[in-house]
């Protein structure tokens, strides 16, 4: 069970993007910079949860050339009608976690209930914790208020 279903009343389900492209090594970083950088969607394999039957689906991932990596950008673009509710975050090393976010809220096409941001170093030092339960705070908040 994550953070997630620790702290809140609410259960969770989780399902990781998978984007068979190699990005492994300089070739792939330059790709998917270009590939971010160029806003283009990433192949994906198929997901086995229906967002429609959630009230409430958190994307997130790292940022890549300012913006959301290619694997969410396609899952939202197929997925954004079906989504009643969303919450949404990101990792990034120096810059670009702002546009990342505002990016999600685009495509998405609805204002989220949460957002959150870390770095990659607050991550690898544990000090991304109080943020993510910040951040789970005021996702149960907004469950809450978007159920009554």
């Amino acid at each position: 069970m994550s953070i997630i279903g620790q702290q809140t009343s609410f259960k969770c389900d989780f399902e990781e993007l998978i984007d068979p492209t190699n990005r492994a090594g300089t070739a792939g970083n330059k790709l998917s910079y270009q590939e971010a950088l160029e806003k283009k969607q990433a192949p994906i394999k198929p997901t086995m949860h229906d967002p429609s039957s959630y009230d409430l689906v958190i994307l997130g991932g790292p940022v890549w050339a300012y913006t959301m990596a290619c694997a969410v950008r396609t899952y939202m673009a197929q997925n954004a009608s079906k989504v009643k509710n969303a919450a949404f975050f990101c990792t990034y090393d120096s810059s670009g976690n702002k546009t990342t976010l505002k990016d999600m809220q685009e495509l998405m096409g609805k204002t989220p209930i949460a957002t959150f941001y870390t770095t990659t170093k607050e991550v690898a030092k544990g000090k991304h914790i109080q943020t993510v339960q910040n951040f789970v705070a005021a996702v149960d908040q907004g469950v809450r208020a978007v159920a009554t």
